[in-house]
């Protein structure tokens, strides 16, 4: 199973093959999520765009929970004991999919400092 970030599925509806690719292998051989974080950004933008309101009606959805709390909040002083900063959000998202065992596909650079099963695809 691995969780797909916000940039990912608005690529992925826009028909973008090597994103399509990407999903559909990993949709095949597990399955795709999205966070709650996800789904709300999506339908931040959906504005009644029926793709996306299908999308996110068919798809399992993990919540930021007190694992996810815990695991962000361990990763957060990971990163500045470092020097380094991320986004909250982009945070929030990594602590799901780590605090979950999924790992997470993204497009986001940002995501690059936090350590776990992330994949940054090149779009």
């Amino acid at each position: 199973m691995a969780i797909i970030d916000t940039n990912v599925v608005i690529e992925y509806l826009r028909g973008n093959a090597k994103i399509a690719k990407i999903v559909d292998s990993n949709f095949e051989s597990g399955g795709i999520s999205i966070t709650t974080i996800t789904r709300y950004e999506l339908l931040q933008r959906a504005n009644k765009d029926q793709s996306v309101l299908s999308f996110i009606s068919e798809i399992n959805v993990y919540g930021f929970d007190k694992r996810a709390s815990d695991k962000a909040a361990e990763v957060w002083h990971r990163l500045k004991a470092k020097g380094k900063v991320v986004d909250d959000v982009d945070l929030f998202i990594a602590s799901i999919a780590l605090s979950n065992g999924e790992k997470l596909i993204t497009l986001d650079n940002g995501f690059r400092h936090i350590e776990g099963d992330i994949e940054i695809v090149k779009g």
